[in-house]
């Protein structure tokens, strides 16, 4: 796709490199980039022509970065700068300490390349409109309401119902111009995420059961160990909710200080010490917490089924695994070899690492590689691993907007930011928030404990038939289980905090969102489910004579879920099934009515609902995110039409990297929410899709009666 990568594999001396400069000074722009998706090149074409080379500046300099830190280009040499803003950008003037460590200016080498790039990207945008506009008529005016209303709202990639990503499109989307609320939203609703998950985690023993099958897929049979590394995975959960909310806490730091000090906030002047130093903050957390999930990606990405193939493993010391390359060929050649192989090698690995691919390049690369390649080749990334890049991902793009926020902020060092901020990230102690690996090596012990209680949540079969007393004691078994799991997960999670010297407030703000099974609400919902059950009459003992007796009833019967009411209706006649619907085959019982019992939402939803008039075939799609019964609980969800009819219902679908799409409420009410796409099938399951309405009643109020017929 970009052209700097397979330069690195083919060439192999920098000397021939630097033959080719446009490639590395445009490494977004190739023949095989715009014939792949014509919408690039119409969007290359709005978003260079509506916005000032000025804007475009700090990010076409970044994309130098890879080309200047290995030498791939000749550079001439001067003591003066580049000015890089106002009336007069582009002019050389002297070097100045100060506007220097603004990025006011850049040394003349690398900004005398900045110019000649957006020179070389406007030439050949003015040439192809001129191809483009040969023999029409040039007095003829003429206008597109599709193309304003597609410029306004996004682009789209070509046979994809999400809006593309622009930080993964970047070169082909608006410049990344600094926004403190979108900096704010996107952490907030990967926090909303994160604690979705965890409280999932915790109440619904069948979402458990279908996360712990995605962990340990491939690995069927092995023993304990793949327990213990189920038992590490879920621990880890917790760990990325705590670092997606002190994000989000450094991120409303940031946006409180700008609102104060914005007036202030100029370029070719210095920052406010206050905004400058909570920018700082912002950066080195996000740098921190970056580095931290690369690290568990390079000791996660091994025993992927997909991918280790390529790894060995050598037992360096007691309880200490070192994964190594199995496979001798080298990384530059992976490239052609190996496509997914190379990116993911790419991908891991420290970030701050000098001459190191950016992060957004090689997610577009992913991408593209997952379009093309045949579903064989899709399989090799599971569902698990492209949920962990999609939080590399969101790091990535808060990290960066932070970086090209001009006048750019000092380079503090964490002594300095430790006087002044106080906020939780700065109160973990100086190895945090990197300090997973004390946990790691002195609390084996502990993730082997929870591998056993994660063994005997799994070996107790979901309950299956009718709601009877044997299926209620069945999925009380289960539910104990899972509660006894995350004793020790709470456990676990206290004994390494306080070895970490986290405060005891600290502490208890974070094992509070490993409560979601002890809260009143779930405990209320559950006990009215029980006794809903017990309430049930005993079916009639007697039977007529020459009628043999039935057996089952209803068998797979799924409940109502407690904490969304359905306002029973009359059945109408209606057209047949859609094709976006349809009957879940591999589904496991416990995916439908087992274990229904704990589908209780932890705490009530945040704002009402209005009615939502919808066409039928919305109405079918969307009313499967609340079963009622065993046949509208029995309906796999195909993703595009879920997107459809999302959108149908106001929610604008937008791509975020990795598995990740944002939906957002374009009505009155506004707000976000985050869903993983379905990998490598683009099916929701059931289990899913119910999950899917139980977040959406949390958040946004709805349930099966919020949808009535478009008149």
């Amino acid at each position: 796709m970009w052209f700097q990568p397979r330069l690195g594999s083919e060439v192999s001396h920098w000397r021939e490199v630097r033959e080719y400069r446009i490639p590395c000074l445009l490494p977004y722009l190739s023949l095989e980039v715009l014939e792949t998706d014509p919408v690039r090149l119409l969007s290359l074409l709005y978003n260079r022509t509506h916005y000032i080379p000025e804007q475009w500046a700090p990010f076409d300099s970044k994309q130098l970065s890879a080309a200047w830190d290995m030498g791939h280009t000749t550079v001439d040499h001067s003591a003066k700068c580049i000015l890089m803003h106002g009336p007069e950008y582009g002019k050389v003037v002297p070097w100045e300490k100060d506007q220097a460590h603004r990025v006011d200016i850049i040394g003349f080498p690398r900004g005398i390349m900045v110019l000649e790039a957006q020179s070389m990207l406007l030439a050949f945008l003015r040439k192809t409109v001129e191809n483009l506009l040969e023999g029409t008529d040039p007095n003829t005016a003429g206008a597109s309401e599709k193309w304003t209303q597609m410029a306004h709202v996004g682009f789209k990639q070509t046979d994809s119902v999400e809006f593309w990503s622009p930080f993964l499109n970047q070169p082909f989307s608006a410049p990344p111009i600094f926004d403190v609320d979108k900096l704010v939203s996107i952490a907030r609703t990967r926090f909303e995420l994160a604690e979705d998950h965890l409280w999932l985690l915790q109440t619904d023993p069948a979402y458990v059961r279908q996360y712990t099958r995605s962990l340990s897929a491939g690995d069927a049979g092995k023993g304990q160990g793949v327990y213990s590394m189920i038992a590490a995975n879920l621990v880890r959960d917790t760990v990325m909710w705590s670092y997606w909310q002190s994000i989000l806490e450094e991120c409303e730091n940031v946006q409180a200080t700008y609102r104060k000090f914005r007036d202030n906030v100029h370029p070719g002047e210095p920052l406010p010490p206050t905004f400058d130093r909570a920018l700082g903050a912002l950066e080195m957390s996000m740098s921190s917490v970056m580095d931290d999930q690369s690290r568990h990606l390079t000791a996660f990405v091994p025993d992927r089924p997909g991918f280790r193939h390529a790894w060995s493993s050598n037992h360096s010391g007691p309880g200490e695994i070192r994964k190594t390359r199995a496979l001798k060929m080298a990384v530059e050649k992976r490239y052609l070899a190996d496509r997914l192989d190379w990116i993911m090698l790419q991908v891991l690995g420290p970030p701050e690492r000098k001459g190191r691919y950016d992060h957004a390049m090689l997610f577009a690369l992913l991408e593209d590689r997952l379009a093309k390649s045949p579903a064989a080749e899709r399989a090799r990334l599971d569902q698990t691993l492209y949920a962990k890049l999609s939080d590399l991902a969101a790091m990535h793009e808060l990290l960066v907007a932070v970086r090209l926020h001009r006048p750019m902020n000092a380079d503090w060092s964490p002594d300095d930011l430790k006087k002044t901020e106080h906020r939780r990230l700065w109160r973990m102690g100086e190895d945090a928030p990197s300090g997973r690996d004390k946990e790691q090596k002195d609390q084996n012990y502990s993730l082997d404990f929870i591998g056993k209680r994660v063994k005997a949540f799994m070996e107790i079969p979901p309950p299956t038939g009718k709601q009877d007393l044997a299926w209620l004691a069945q999925s009380e078994k289960a539910t104990e289980a899972l509660k006894t799991l995350w004793t020790s997960i709470r456990a676990h999670k206290d004994a390494t905090l306080r070895s970490e010297g986290i405060s005891a407030d600290d502490i208890e703000r974070t094992l509070g969102s490993l409560r979601a099974d002890s809260s009143p609400e779930y405990i209320a919902a559950v006990q009215e489910s029980r006794e809903r059950i017990l309430s049930k009459p005993e079916p009639a003992a007697v039977t007529p004579t020459g009628v043999p007796a039935q057996t089952t009833w209803e068998s797979k019967h799924s409940p109502e879920i407690p904490n969304l009411p359905i306002r029973e209706q009359p059945k109408t006649k209606t057209r047949p099934e859609q094709p976006a619907l349809t009957q879940a085959k591999e589904e496991t019982t416990d995916t439908q009515s087992s274990e229904a019992i704990t589908n209780t939402t932890a705490s009530p939803p945040l704002r009402e609902s209005p009615s939502i008039a919808l066409t039928q075939r919305t109405i079918n799609i969307l009313s499967n995110l609340f079963p009622a019964d065993k046949e509208s609980g029995a309906k796999i969800i195909d993703w595009n039409a879920f997107v459809q009819a999302m959108g149908d219902a106001k929610f604008v679908a937008r791509h975020s990297g990795g598995s990740a799409v944002t939906f957002e409420n374009q009505g009155s009410s506004g707000g976000k929410i985050v869903f993983h796409k379905p990998h490598p099938v683009a099916k929701i399951s059931p289990v899913m899709s119910r999950c899917i309405g139980r977040r959406m009643s949390k958040w946004f109020g709805w349930s099966k009666d919020t949808f009535c017929l478009v008149s």
